[in-house]
């Protein structure tokens, strides 16, 4: 049956609208469509009782419509339209041309861009890898978006993002919300890592800390730091480490703990099942976010970048430029210390190590000073890099990294090491205070050490000494075939039967043969100190 409300359409209504419709037509794919055919006449955009109006009626309908694409999130909806009300809306996250359909809470300034949410302990969400990163259910009901949109919503060049969670439990009957000030997820390629950054209030205690930089994980691809699969044994897919202390997606009851149950341990302990889980994404202008940045996690969570490069930081009261690797591991890692690129000589006096040196587009240190005052404003966890002949990539991750004040030499704390194909050669630096072995008394370390480190009597790890020159550069700086088979042959006799204490070191990998030819250190936020 013919619509009634396009038979009276004039004939130059119709031409009027012919450079639209070509637009429209090309520009638009089959799911925006559908969309249009759904869409409400309602003046707030919503979805109501009545459900979606089945026609478009009016071109000022379809202007309003394409006007949507101005628009990234539920805030900047709510901006723009002061009166739209909590309902099912269609945004358009950056790099996506079709519409996703989302639910937005909407209070009296701000829209909430919402998720996920569970509620319903019949809804089974073991789900396979592809269902969470695609997204699953019905957003007026249980849900997941789907972890490529969240990646695109929670990485937007003018909005910083953050996290509020809801929580309800049935046997308190009590609801409450937990928020942080940053949120964001890495893309698929880093399996969509979470990061987060401080809790702001709330009084049923902080539980998703310790799921900072976790990897996402369900039972077809398991990324935790189980032994097992944490996401098989529990039923779901979430951001488990080993495995949680937040358990978000898990099975609603309102009854005695489940195996895979909602739960929040800070609050009411394992033990205790919670009936619903939401959470919500509130976008806020970037640039508010970015005066307190003192990291390069503080900068991936609020600038929302991928991009490794140089940045600028505020630690108390001095700008630093630092270098930022926003690749490796989910990013947000500072780089401390990198050499290779111009073979700077380490060979420094204490006050170099403490203000800093080089050149951060080549090699360089940072700066004790900094280190200090950043790692004890936050927790720290520690990667150190190097490579060998070949091209060969050792590291070595530990969970915690400190160093201390000036007043005490900027003493070493180290924690247990956590992954990595290097093996655990700082063990025997913790508790060591920084020292150069230029300006030593020690006379094993005289004779043995190179550069600046937190030596003891001796070293088994030492990052900072002399640097053998990778084997291209040798080559390439040859004028003639005999230089060149003996600098090939004199390379080659170090790698294998040298013994040289000054080189670089790692002693689980290399012993002391002078072997290592780059090295990088960086380190990346694990906890926040309040």
């Amino acid at each position: 049956e013919q619509d009634p409300s396009f038979s009276s359409l004039s004939l130059s209504y119709i031409l009027n609208m012919n450079c639209f419709l070509i637009y429209f037509i090309f520009y638009f794919n089959l799911r925006d469509i559908a969309f249009f055919e759904e869409f409400t006449t309602n003046e707030s955009f919503s979805k109501n009782g009545d459900g979606f109006a089945k026609n478009i009626i009016s071109l000022d309908n379809l202007k309003k419509i394409l006007s949507f694409k101005n628009f990234k999130n539920c805030q900047q909806l709510k901006e723009h339209y002061t009166n739209a009300e909590t309902g099912i809306y269609y945004i358009y996250p950056n790099g996506y041309f079709s519409p996703v359909m989302v639910k937005c809470i909407m209070t009296e300034k701000n829209g909430y861009t919402v998720i996920q949410t569970r509620k319903n302990p019949f809804e089974s969400w073991h789900k396979p890898w592809n269902s969470y990163k695609n997204g699953f259910g019905d957003v007026e009901n249980d849900f997941w978006l789907g972890n490529d949109v969240i990646h695109k919503l929670t990485n937007q060049k003018k909005y910083s993002s953050s996290l509020i969670i809801r929580l309800g439990s049935n046997n308190h009957e009590a609801t409450h919300d937990v928020q942080y000030d940053k949120f964001s997820i890495a893309d698929e390629s880093a399996s969509y890592s979470l990061r987060i950054g401080s809790q702001i209030g709330g009084i049923i205690g902080d539980s998703l800390s310790y799921h900072r930089n976790a990897k996402f994980s369900t039972y077809d691809r398991d990324n935790d730091e189980n032994d097992g699969s944490c996401s098989m044994k529990y039923g779901y897919g979430f951001w488990f480490r080993s495995c949680y202390m937040a358990s978000l997606n898990g099975r609603p009851s309102s009854n005695q703990s489940i195996i895979g149950s909602i739960n929040w341990s800070t609050w009411l302990g394992f033990n205790t099942a919670l009936f619903e889980s939401q959470m919500l994404i509130q976008h806020s202008d970037l640039q508010n976010n970015l005066e307190n940045s003192i990291d390069c996690y503080d900068i991936i969570l609020g600038e929302s970048t991928s991009k490794s490069g140089l940045y600028s930081v505020i630690l108390n009261d001095k700008t630093y430029n630092i270098i930022c690797d926003m690749e490796t591991e989910g990013g947000g890692w500072n780089v401390i210390q990198r050499r290779g690129i111009d073979y700077l000589d380490f060979n420094k006096n204490l006050g170099s190590y403490i203000e800093g040196f080089g050149n951060l587009d080549k090699d360089f240190w940072f700066s004790l000073s900094a280190l200090s005052y950043i790692t004890q404003k936050r927790t720290y966890s520690v990667r150190f890099e190097f490579t060998t002949e070949n091209d060969i990539l050792f590291f070595q991750e530990y969970k915690n990294f400190l160093v201390g004040k000036a007043d005490d030499n900027f003493r070493l704390s180290i924690g247990e090491p956590s992954k990595g194909n290097a093996g655990d050669s700082m063990e025997f630096h913790n508790e060591q205070i920084f020292t150069v072995a230029s300006e030593m008394n020690n006379l094993i370390c005289t004779e043995k050490c190179a550069g600046g480190w937190w030596f003891a009597d001796g070293h088994r790890a030492n990052l900072n000494g002399l640097l053998e020159r990778k084997r291209s550069l040798v080559e390439k700086s040859s004028n003639n075939f005999f230089n060149k088979f003996f600098n090939k042959y004199d390379l080659a006799l170090n790698s294998s039967n040298t013994i040289s204490y000054k080189h670089s070191s790692w002693d689980k990998v290399t012993g002391y043969r002078p072997i290592i030819e780059t090295t990088r250190i960086l380190i990346r936020r694990s906890e926040i100190k309040h």
